[in-house]
Formats: C-alpha cells, structure tokens, sequence
C-alpha cells in the first residue's frame, strides 16, 4: 500500500499481470465462491465503472491522472488491458480498447 494524498484513498498497487490474473480468478470463481460473484457484478454495475454484458466484462476507471481500461469476454477468456499514466484529451482509452479487442 502507498500512502499519497493525490491518490484519494485509492492506494492498491498492481501489475498489468496481477489485473489480469485477478480478474481471470473472479471470473472463474477462483478467488471467492460463485455464490459471491452476483455482489461483484453488482458492484460493477452500480458504481458506473464497468458492466457485464452476454458475458464481456468491460471496466474504465480513473485516479490521479492514471486510467485503466479492461474488456475480457468470460466465455473466450479473451482480455485486453489498457493502462496510461497521463491524461490526453486526444486519446480515447476505450475506443483503442475497442479497436484491439475486435482484433481477438
């Protein structure tokens, strides 16, 4: 955990590897029981970062100038993940997040 005022109480730290490793856990109810899994799909939902459609996943989140993007279809265990440390106006995470996840 690393403590910083900029980052607003949102301080866990991972690699691109350990997102995409935890997710595949969730997904395959690996690293909790299935029957918790309703609460992460509702979490997603409601908290407006993500959603889970006919079994794709996708997530945007954005803290300190840093973005993170994820789409992983559940039945092809197909993911991509974006991730920038700026900010530009010019760059749309989730359209290229797009782009490349059409690629699979």
């Amino acid at each position: 955990m690393i403590k910083k005022r900029s980052l607003n109480g949102n301080t866990l730290r991972m690699s691109l590897a350990d997102i995409v490793l935890s997710l595949n856990g969730i997904e395959k109810n690996r690293l909790f029981d299935s029957k918790y899994t309703q609460y992460f799909e509702d979490y997603i939902e409601q908290s407006g970062v993500g959603s889970l459609n006919e079994n794709v996943f996708t997530y945007n989140g954005n803290v300190a100038g840093q973005a993170l993007a994820i789409k992983s279809n559940l039945d092809t265990q197909s993911t991509v993940v974006l991730i920038t440390n700026y900010s530009d106006s010019d760059v749309s995470l989730t359209k290229h997040l797009s782009q490349l996840y059409r690629i699979l």
